[in-house]
């Protein structure tokens, strides 16, 4: 998996790659634009994967403008990776099995401060409970599917609330 910033035009040279994803991508420049090389990245506004706007970048591509969207970039891999934020921002876990209790995902949040999530997995889906240990009103996320808004309500799970306290892969 990699990326190339620029911060320019790229046929003066002035790329950087990277392999990981990067919390803080003005330490390095302003960039401009990016050559997707491999994997799949979310670009954010902010440093620390924070800001209003979002951008998400899963094929290889060259000359992605990026001008809006260089404060951090990060890297998506397999398995399931939740976010307490809408639209890929906040804090976020990565989970490469089933997990029965997500009351406590984020440190110092609410139970169920999920608000999005992608299934980074190309052959398994995952199955999202409102209760503890697999039970109770579900929504099934596709392999490679990327939910930006993870709530209850707009995922049509309906139900009593807007929690989803544990899931499994299928």
């Amino acid at each position: 998996m990699s990326i190339t910033l620029y911060k320019g035009d790229k046929s003066q040279g002035n790329g950087v790659t990277y392999t990981t994803s990067q919390a803080n991508l003005q330490k390095d420049g302003i960039f401009t634009t990016a050559d997707v090389n491999a994997g799949n990245w979310i670009f954010y506004q902010g440093k620390n994967y924070h800001g209003p706007s979002v951008k998400k970048q899963r094929r290889v591509e060259s000359d992605v403008s990026i001008s809006n969207v260089n404060g951090s970039v990060f890297l998506v891999e397999g398995g399931l990776i939740l976010f307490k934020d809408t639209d890929f921002r906040g804090d976020r876990k990565w989970f490469g099995d089933n997990e029965e209790n997500l009351t406590n995902t984020f440190t110092g949040q609410p139970p169920s401060g999920i608000s999005s999530g992608i299934v980074l997995s190309n052959s398994r889906s995952v199955v999202l409970y409102d209760d503890l240990n697999f039970k109770g009103n579900s929504y099934t996320m596709k392999p490679g599917e990327w939910c930006e808004k993870l709530n209850r309500t707009d995922t049509g799970a309906g139900g009593k609330s807007d929690k989803w306290l544990s899931f499994k892969f299928i």
